[in-house]
């Protein structure tokens, strides 16, 4: 036990003031929830079957897991231990058991953090094969492969967690309040700072499921912003070379370039999101690997917290994107809203207005405006 009256005072009172975060947090797991089961309930209607919505319902599914988990550690480690701080409270809110909860509570919560990176950067991929490889999504981004990835990334999800499940646990501690020692219990981690296990766990977290998931996202997203730049460019020329041309080819021209500019906007929303929420975490992982567990309670101890609640912000506002930038998904949500049958004029065929000799440019536009 540590018994350093100074250190552990200053590290008790440096984290009062995140009892506010926690009840941001709380406000936004409620809101979160609600926002995500609507993008469930949308997308498991059955006109709304595909490979990609499939991959949003399930993204979907775990931000819902995740707000619910973390509830109770936003509860007891930000709000109970941090508000009204005194002897008294202090012995109160920093029980075994309210510890215990908390621990499992934040497992779990990285689990389905973890489990949503991976559906996120699966669900970019998907759709760099639908823009880049049109003529193999087909066969690539099929429903069967769609559901036997989603299950590799939950378990994948599952396993990452395991390091960090081992490499943390409530421990008894006894510190110094108004001269007075009380023994309370915390969330500690490993304290082996120059074991190779520590450096190479926070690591693992800060580069392969943090760093690396945003990289290639963005990597991802210029590459389709490119692509259908690129599109837009040879549909121009494509254009000016033709000496005639039909009121319908200039009426899908026009359609399709505004729905190139609004993908656009939402895939530089989408990785923005994805971006602010996971990447600070993945510096401060790798930062703590480097310089330690000083740094570690000292900074992304506190900090961390803070993310959290950017990731919980996160989460509410896919709705929102989801409900602005797609006709479908807006008008299948005030149906169900309004507890109304489907019209079938709502959701008629994207292929009734294609004839004989455009029915492969009308695919290509689907491929384009089928997200999400």
């Amino acid at each position: 036990m540590n018994n350093n009256c100074s250190i552990n005072t200053t590290d008790y009172h440096s984290r009062g003031h995140l009892y506010l975060f926690g009840y941001a947090n709380i406000v936004f797991s409620v809101i979160g929830t609600f926002f995500n089961l609507s993008v469930m309930m949308v997308y498991s209607q059955k006109h709304m079957t595909s490979p990609m919505h499939t991959i949003i319902a399930h993204l979907a599914a775990t931000d819902v897991l995740t707000a619910v988990a973390y509830i109770p550690h936003s509860w007891q480690e930000l709000i109970r231990a941090n508000y009204n701080i005194t002897i008294k409270t202090i012995v109160e809110h920093r029980t075994e058991n309210w510890e215990q909860c908390s621990f499992y509570s934040w497992h779990l919560t990285a689990t389905f953090t973890h489990i949503s990176s991976l559906l996120v950067v699966m669900l970019g991929v998907w759709r760099y094969i639908g823009i880049i490889h049109p003529l193999r999504e087909r066969s690539w981004c099929n429903t069967r492969n769609t559901r036997i990835i989603i299950v590799v990334c939950y378990i994948l999800g599952i396993l990452a967690s395991i390091p960090a499940f081992l490499g943390t646990s409530v421990a008894k501690e006894s510190i110094c309040r108004n001269g007075t020692n009380i023994t309370i219990h915390q969330l500690r981690i490993m304290d082996r700072e120059d074991d190779l296990t520590f450096k190479a766990t926070f690591l693992f977290y800060g580069i392969l499921l943090k760093t690396l998931p945003s990289v290639a996202l963005t990597t991802i997203s210029c590459r389709l912003i490119l692509a259908l730049h690129q599109a837009k460019l040879r549909h121009e020329q494509l254009t000016r070379n033709t000496s005639t041309l039909s009121n319908e080819s200039n009426r899908r021209f026009t359609r399709k370039r505004k729905q190139t500019i609004q993908i656009t906007k939402m895939l530089l929303i989408v990785l923005g999101l994805f971006v602010t929420g996971e990447l600070p975490h993945g510096i401060f992982c790798s930062l703590t690997a480097i310089y330690g567990t000083e740094f570690y309670y000292k900074y992304y101890y506190n900090l961390s917290e803070i993310f959290n609640t950017v990731n919980n912000f996160c989460s509410c506002t896919y709705f929102l994107v989801y409900y602005n930038m797609s006709n479908k998904f807006r008008n299948t949500f005030k149906v169900l809203i309004k507890c109304q049958e489907p019209s079938p004029l709502m959701y008629q065929n994207t292929f009734a207005s294609c004839n004989a000799n455009t029915i492969n440019q009308c695919t290509n536009d689907v491929v384009i405006r089928s997200f999400p």
